[in-house]
C-alpha cells in the first residue's frame, strides 16, 4: 500500500493566503483577490520611469514614481519662466526636484526665473547663455546641491532671491558652485 508523506514540515507561522470574506459569494475553490499593502506605485507608474513628456513649455523626465527632472525648456523666446513645484502627466502628479544640465540654455530673452518649492538639485551648467537673466526667485527650502557653473552666461549681478531661513545655506551652495561672482543672494 503506497504512503504519502508531506514534502515540508508543518509550520506554526501562518502563511499568506487569500482570505475569503465572510458572507462572500465565492466558493471555497475560488480565490479572493487581496490588495497589496505595500506602498509601492502601480505597475503603470513604475513603467513611466525614464520616460519624457512635455508640460507647459518644458520637457521633463520621470525619475521615480512621483518625481521628475526639468530636461529642457521647449520655447526659448520667453521673457519669464516658472519651473513649477509639480507637473502632471497621464493623470499622475510629479514633483519637479531637479534641473538637468543645459535645461535653460540659450534663452536670450529670459529676464525672470522662478524655481518651484520642490527643487532639490540644480545640475552643473543648468542655466547657460541667458544674458538678460537678472532675477531668479527660489521658492523652496529643499535645495541640497547646486552644480559647478550652474549660472553660466547670466547678466552680471543677477539677483537670486531665496527664503530667509535658507539664505546662508544657499549662499554657501552658490559659492561652491562658483556662481557668487555672477549673482547676488538676497
Amino acid at each position: 500500500e503506497p504512503s504519502v508523506e508531506p514534502s515540508e514540515e508543518p509550520s506554526s507561522v501562518p502563511t499568506e493566503s487569500a482570505a475569503v470574506p465572510t458572507g462572500s459569494a465565492l466558493t471555497p475553490t475560488e480565490s479572493a483577490v487581496v490588495p497589496s499593502e505595500s506602498p509601492s506605485a502601480s505597475p503603470a507608474a513604475e513603467s513611466m520611469v525614464g520616460k519624457t513628456f512635455t508640460y507647459k513649455n518644458a520637457k521633463y523626465k520621470v525619475l521615480s514614481n512621483n518625481t521628475v527632472a526639468l530636461v529642457k525648456v521647449t520655447k526659448t523666446n520667453l521673457k519669464k519662466f516658472t519651473i513649477p513645484a509639480t507637473t502632471k502627466y497621464k493623470n499622475v502628479s510629479y514633483k519637479v526636484v531637479q534641473m538637468n544640465s543645459n535645461s535653460l540654455k540659450g534663452m536670450k530673452k529670459l529676464k525672470n526665473l522662478v524655481i518651484g518649492k520642490n527643487m532639490k538639485t540644480i545640475k552643473a551648467k543648468a542655466i547657460v547663455k541667458c544674458p538678460k537673466l537678472s532675477k531668479v526667485i527660489i521658492k523652496g527650502k529643499a535645495i541640497k546641491t547646486i552644480g559647478k557653473n550652474a549660472f553660466t552666461g547670466v547678466k552680471k549681478n543677477c539677483v537670486v532671491k531665496v527664503p530667509k531661513a535658507k539664505k546662508a545655506a544657499y549662499r554657501k551652495l552658490l559659492k561652491k558652485a562658483k556662481a557668487l561672482k555672477k549673482v547676488k543672494v538676497k
